[in-house]
């Protein structure tokens, strides 16, 4: 009963306005309260861990997933995730937490000096912490003080990586603030410099008998393993998995699968390990995820492009429906602010997979909004090497955009990339172009990519080489219909 008073005590003890450091609000419940028996229970717990990882080598993102019930049931599962990566060096650290109280829908902050235990004070990280704010997310207490989920791994983080930093995240809400938290991470940690630790707790499912809690768990883990955000949803709604950190876990999947990572289970274990009572349990589990950060910007840029490819795409589409069929239509209205950007911009048309057409502008002469619609009706009709294309063949064409980046002079030969650079030669009046994938879908070397481009341009081959010759390459945004 002096225990029960002593939980209730903590969980409903009101935040004290002003007070910089979050007190902890568990220790002597979830926990010990005491560094001794810290530290003790820890060492107890490293001795007795069974569970091996194998490390990527040269990741410079991890992510671990573990559990945040009391030591006594969830702790030697959490010290397994944590000792598989203790011989890692991060240099930033970020916790995602679960709100079980407030009852917020949103992400929140705890952004004071920082969050203490019996072992002392986790700093606060506040170079990353500002960078949280800059996203919208708020310095939010009443997501934090009372809220265990966090605090109850600190102490291991403390012992396993003494004297680092942290910012702190307790993720409230829908799969809406899952997946705007899931952005936010790609955007933030994608241009952080050197290794990042994302501690992400969550306990899996809760009160079922251990043969069902163990297969709803292993359900869930099987998608986060695979790094399907999506399936762990899915399963979910279905109710074939649960998990109280969901929010977390799912942005953590996302990210990881943006970064090309991989992930391992160490170990899964549920409260009748302990107990003994095997008729209502609640799941635990360490997850150990490793990947690449260098990888998140190419996907977030790719994410963030989608709704412009789409209008881009669609505007090509009704433009050529309305030209070939001889009807008039009005200016087509774009909501993407880049349409209004004035960029080299090519359209391609191709029929069964062969060329139908294909002309652009070089030089960003019109903003994209008059260029892209304009290169459509040339491409399909003004194509000197093709017949114009007709209204009929409109449902067999696939339609494809490159908006091309400003021209760059080739110095030397070995500045030309193949699938990044497209070529422009200019030499005695005459000029060829081609475009980024050009090369790739051929399967061209730089010299074969070099002779094709002379021919293009009605140049013998080796022109390039000739001092008068004016060679340039660019990249291209190209995206297409399925």
């Amino acid at each position: 009963m002096r225990t029960l008073l002593l939980v209730l005590f903590f969980l409903v003890m009101p935040f004290i306005a002003g007070s910089a450091e979050r007190q902890p609000a568990v220790a002597g419940t979830f926990y010990p309260d005491s560094p001794e028996k810290i530290n003790d229970l820890i060492k107890q717990f490293i001795e007795s861990s069974k569970s091996t990882a194998t490390l990527a080598s040269g990741s410079d993102l991890t992510a671990l997933i573990v559990p945040h019930a009391g030591w006594i049931y969830s702790g030697q599962t959490a010290v397994s995730g944590f000792k598989a990566i203790s011989g890692l060096k991060f240099d930033h650290c970020i916790f995602l937490g679960v709100d079980h109280r407030s009852g917020l829908p949103e992400n929140g902050l705890w952004a004071d000096t920082g969050c203490k235990t019996p072992l002392g004070t986790v700093a606060i990280d506040r170079s990353l912490t500002g960078l949280f704010q800059a996203e919208g997310l708020s310095h939010s207490p009443s997501q934090h003080v009372n809220e265990h989920s966090i605090e109850v791994l600190l102490p291991f983080f403390q012992h396993f990586f003494p004297g680092s930093s942290a910012a702190f995240v307790s993720c409230g809400g829908g799969i809406e603030q899952a997946d705007a938290l899931a952005v936010i991470l790609k955007k933030i940690i994608g241009r952080l410099p050197g290794h990042v630790l994302l501690v992400v707790s969550t306990d899996w499912s809760h009160y079922h008998d251990a043969e069902t809690a163990k297969r709803l768990d292993s359900n869930g883990i099987e998608s986060v393993i695979r790094l399907d955000a999506a399936a762990l949803l899915e399963k979910c709604r279905k109710g074939e998995s649960e998990l109280c950190g969901f929010n977390g876990v799912y942005a953590a999947t996302r990210l990881l699968a943006g970064a090309s990572g991989t992930a391992q289970l160490l170990t899964r274990t549920d409260s009748s390990f302990v107990s003994g009572d095997r008729d209502r349990v609640v799941g635990y589990a360490a997850i150990l995820l490793q990947g690449n950060k260098n990888n998140l910007e190419k996907v977030l840029k790719r994410e963030n492009n989608m709704g412009f490819e789409k209008e881009a795409l669609d505007a090509v589409r009704k433009t050529l429906e309305s030209h070939l069929s001889g009807q008039k239509s009005g200016p087509l209205k774009f909501s993407d602010p880049r349409f209004k950007e004035k960029s080299g911009v090519f359209v391609t048309l191709k029929k069964h997979g062969e060329l139908r057409g294909c002309i652009g502008y070089i030089i960003g002469y019109e903003p994209l909004e008059t260029a892209i619609p304009q290169m459509a009706i040339s491409a399909a009709t003004r194509d000197p090497r093709f017949n114009p294309v007709t209204a009929d063949e409109l449902k067999d064409i696939k339609i494809e955009i490159s908006v091309l980046t400003p021209m760059q002079d080739v110095k030397d030969i070995s500045e030309i990339k193949i699938g990044r650079d497209g070529l422009l030669l200019q030499m005695g009046g005459r000029s060829g172009l081609l475009l980024p994938q050009v090369p790739v879908e051929w399967n061209w070397d730089v010299e074969e990519f070099l002779e094709n481009l002379c021919h293009k341009a009605g140049l013998p081959a080796g022109s390039h080489l000739n001092p008068q010759a004016h060679l340039q390459r660019f990249s291209a945004d190209v995206f297409g219909e399925e």
